[in-house]
């Protein structure tokens, strides 16, 4: 898994140095507009309004493989990032964003509700025509910060409990993601997960294994909205009709 990553991250870092020596033509720009802004580099901020997700579950001996019960979310899910432009038709962002991950499982009559909030750092290039949509695919790893569990039975909680900087999950889960950004303010995103939710190894106050045998990789799909912080990166439009575009925000 670490190796895949390992060489995501690396091609992806190999094509910006090339496409960074590109020298791209200048548009003209009339001596009545404003100039655009000379550096690259910009900031922006994703709030994500709706993240769906579902895992394929499996026990560790192959015995039986189901799909985890879907899930739905909404609550803080958000990101910041640094956007670079090499020209109007490529760049790449980093940044650190805000995710509220879970899987849910029905076991034997009980709802076993499971999540985690995590730190995650993504690493993308973008791809596209800036003035109307653009395509973004990248890798990222996600620190886990708090997990919390709920058994439910029928609409019943039985057993909760939360713990931070928990074992019960992998410290670092890995993903993988694709996406597309439409008119600079709105995006939809899949993500995948290498790295499976439970820890296999995680050792209870009994002595006990309760997640030896569960393998979990979650599956993503995100709608959000975009806010460009750089205001001087947006659609201007000239003189006669002419339109010049903005370096475009993650």
């Amino acid at each position: 898994m670490q190796k895949i990553v390992l060489a995501v991250l690396c091609l992806i870092v190999s094509v910006f140095s090339v496409l960074a020596q590109t020298d791209p033509s200048p548009q003209p720009i009339s001596s009545s507009q404003p100039t655009p802004p000379s550096h690259p580099g910009y900031l922006s901020v994703d709030l994500n309004i709706a993240q769906f997700s579902i895992a394929n579950v499996r026990d560790a001996n192959g015995t039986y493989e189901k799909l985890s019960i879907p899930r739905f979310t909404w609550m803080l899910n958000i990101g910041a990032y640094y956007n670079y432009d090499f020209n109007e038709h490529f760049g790449f962002y980093t940044g650190a964003e805000i995710k509220n991950l879970g899987v849910i499982i029905k076991t034997d009559g009980v709802k076993y509700k499971r999540r985690v909030y995590t730190l995650g750092i993504p690493l993308a290039f973008k791809l596209g025509h800036m003035k109307y949509a653009d395509f973004f695919a990248g890798v990222e790893a996600d620190r886990a910060l708090q997990y919390q569990e709920k058994q439910k039975v029928g609409d019943s909680v039985q057993h909760r409990f939360g713990e931070w900087w928990s074992d019960r999950t992998p410290h670092v889960l890995y993903s993988w993601f694709i996406g597309v950004q439409l008119f600079h303010s709105s995006y939809i995103k899949i993500q995948s997960y290498f790295t499976n939710f439970f820890n296999q190894d995680y050792i209870d106050g009994g002595g006990g294994k309760p997640y030896s045998n569960m393998i979990a990789r979650p599956g993503l799909l995100s709608f959000g909205y975009t806010f460009n912080t750089n205001k001087n990166n947006r659609f201007r439009r000239g003189e006669g009709g002419g339109r010049h575009s903005r370096r475009h925000a993650r």
